[in-house]
């Protein structure tokens, strides 16, 4: 009984046995055959993309500036306009300024839009944002006499980014003969003033003819606003607004004066002042001056020499840059950019600028406070070929009630002079 239970217990686990293999047999057929059908993992074959970078390029703006005339072939005592015409390409710029430098031989009579500041014979426009399309301005002057060409010259500059400049020539077409009595009148002053504070004014009356014209009169008008202090030489009639002088005759050449010292108006912008000269036998002329009356500003003021003034070839030379704050407020965020001329190699700076380039320096000057000045110096080997100009530019600018500053400088280059020395003989 015994045995017969120990056999079926080892027949049924003999059993047991026989299925488990069985199982497992299957199971691993089907692992073989679907493993033969995967094709092996790679590397290459990885699902996780690679990583690229493709740098973001830098657009940087460019500056195109042209500038017409309406009359090509002006007479003196015309008006005449000047077009200004700028805009972006690539993409737009900011905070761009238009500064237009009057030639010799011109009188300012107005502009449009008006300008934002008129300093030395610099017009300056700002314009906070200019794109592909095209903007302009005119600058609209009276043409005197005595020139013989008018040679005008604009920039256009902006924040990071290369100034553009133009030039303009135009001859003026002189009288066939000469007038037997011209009067030329003209006035001159000072572009910007505080308010209530003392603007003086220049005025001059020439006979340009070559024969003696009487009984001269000449009357300016003061501006609306402005209070006469003192004239020299007395006027002989003053009914405001008007100042009148009886000049009497003037001789070929000759030239009467007059200055004027008015007080600014109480208030903030622009006044422009009228004068007028006549006398028997001669056409009235007249001339304008106009100044921008501010309450409170910064007034920049630049200026460059260079030593020696007339440069060999390889020599060195040192440019002296002096800049002032003229106004009655703190300037801020100044900064001083110097556009080098060609051909010439920079060998020191003091002070060191901000930023440097083979084509500029920055200088980065902060605050300035009013009557505060500084220089700036810099050395440099002039190269390139002889007899021509250097053309130097600099401008400086501030915050937006600064009223930024320009000028320009030109320098002989000539060739080394040779000396030999001098052999005496007996």
């Amino acid at each position: 009984m015994f045995q017969t239970k120990r056999a079926h217990k080892l027949l049924l686990q003999t059993i047991r046995l026989i299925g488990v293999l069985a199982v497992a047999w299957f199971l691993g057929s089907q692992l073989i055959a679907s493993s033969q059908s995967i094709t092996p993992y790679t590397l290459s074959q990885s699902i996780i993309p690679t990583p690229t970078f493709t740098p973001t390029p830098v657009i940087v703006p460019q500056l195109a500036l042209g500038k017409t005339i309406d009359d090509e072939e002006p007479s003196p005592g015309d008006i005449v306009t000047y077009t200004l015409s700028y805009s972006a390409s690539v993409a737009p710029a900011t905070d761009v300024t238009i500064y237009d430098f009057l030639p010799a031989g011109v009188q300012l009579v107005s502009t449009d839009p008006a300008y934002d500041s008129y300093i030395d014979g610099v017009v300056i426009f700002h314009d906070e944002y200019v794109g592909t399309e095209v903007e302009t301005v005119t600058i609209c002057v009276r043409v005197l006499g005595g020139y013989d060409q008018l040679y005008n010259h604009a920039v256009a500059s902006a924040e990071c980014v290369t100034p553009t400049h133009v030039s303009l020539l135009t001859d003026i077409v002189q009288p066939s003969e000469p007038a037997t009595s011209t009067l030329r009148l003209t006035k001159t002053g000072s572009p910007l003033v505080f308010v209530g504070g003392e603007l003086v004014y220049t005025l001059r009356c020439e006979n340009a003819g070559y024969t003696t014209i009487e009984s001269v009169q000449v009357i300016d008008v003061l501006p609306t606003g402005c209070g006469l202090l003192d004239t020299s030489p007395p006027a002989d009639a003053v009914t405001s607004p008007t100042v009148q002088w009886s000049v009497g005759n003037l001789e070929p050449g000759e030239i009467w004066e007059s200055i004027i010292t008015v007080t600014a108006p109480s208030y903030a912008g622009i006044v422009t002042n009228t004068a007028f000269a006549d006398a028997n036998s001669t056409v009235m002329t007249q001339t304008l001056f106009a100044t921008r009356v501010v309450t409170a500003a910064g007034v920049l003021q630049v200026n460059k020499e260079a030593y020696p003034e007339e440069v060999p070839i390889g020599s060195e030379v040192l440019y002296t840059i002096t800049y002032s704050n003229d106004g009655n407020r703190v300037a801020t965020g100044v900064v001083l950019t110097d556009t080098f001329p060609a051909d010439i190699i920079v060998t020191g700076y003091n002070p060191t600028p901000a930023s440097v380039t083979s084509e500029r320096g920055v200088w980065e000057l902060g605050s300035l406070q009013p009557d505060e000045s500084g220089q700036i110096t810099i050395t440099a080997t002039v190269i390139g070929e002889p007899n021509r100009l250097l053309h130097n530019t600099v401008h400086i600018t501030g915050d937006e009630l600064t009223f930024p500053a320009y000028t320009e400088l030109l320098t002989p280059v000539r060739e080394w002079l040779r000396y030999f020395p001098l052999i005496l003989r007996e």
